[in-house]
């Protein structure tokens, strides 16, 4: 499922494309909770991810929607994003 990329060799992450396949981890996380910090950013991913399955993101409203989530999660936003959208405020972590 996915694919792995190391990145100049320090990291490496798994990228998960395939509707189907991300519905079998978000089916997997849903039965086996985590039990770190990760379970917030794990909430506000799904949050995110049915914004997308619900086709809100194809409007500016679920867009800015899934910024103000993004923005909550784990790094938040990109410096160059806080500098494009200076007036998003993360959501409230669960």
């Amino acid at each position: 499922m996915g694919n792995l990329f190391t990145n100049s060799g320090q990291a490496t992450s798994l990228r998960i494309q395939s509707p189907k396949d991300l519905a079998k981890i978000v089916d997997h996380l849903d039965s086996n909770p985590l039990i770190t910090r990760m379970l917030s950013d794990y909430v506000l991913f799904k949050e995110a991810l049915n914004l997308i399955s619900n086709k809100q993101h194809l409007t500016l409203a679920g867009l800015h929607g899934i910024v103000v989530i993004k923005a909550a999660i784990h790094l938040g936003l990109s410096e160059s994003l806080k500098n494009a959208l200076p007036n998003i405020v993360p959501r409230i972590r669960p």
